[in-house]
This record gives C-alpha cells, structure tokens and sequence, in this order.
C-alpha cells in the first residue's frame, strides 16, 4: 500500500491582525503602530484588519522580495563608497 503525503497548502497572501500578532509574538496594538508608522502593510477585507505576508516577513527580516531588495540596495552603497 502507497503512502499518502499532505497535498501542497500554499502560504496564505494575509492574515488577520489578530493571527499576525500571535504568529511574531507581539500584541495586535504593536502591529496597528507598525502599520501607521508604515513598517507594516495592511488592508481592511470585510471589516477585518488584514495583515500582508510578505510585508510580515520583511518586518522579521526573513526573506522575500524585500529582503533582496534591501541587499541590493546595501550592495550598490557598498560600491559606491
């Protein structure tokens, strides 16, 4: 008999403000800050506060776009000093 393995569950795109805040271990109020200071990239859906992933991610600095951007970018004033 085959073994079966998990079908593939894609990340999700966003997660409620309350799930985000639980996820890095802070309160929903730290990540409302981190939004209007504009660290942090979140949208209403339905009257919930939805969080972006990958705004999330760059927030922790765990990869994604934006940390390539940001090596590039650090990269570039490396050549230019």
């Amino acid at each position: 008999m085959a073994t079966r393995t998990k079908p593939y569950e894609p990340e999700p795109l966003a997660y409620d403000l309350r799930t985000a805040a639980r996820l890095v271990g802070v309160s929903a109020a730290t990540l409302r800050r981190r939004s209007a200071e504009g660290r942090l990239r979140t949208f209403r859906l339905g009257g919930k506060r939805m969080v972006c992933a990958a705004s999330l991610r760059a927030l922790l600095g765990i990869g994604g776009a934006a940390d390539a951007r940001r090596s590039s970018a650090e990269t570039d004033a490396d050549r230019a000093a």
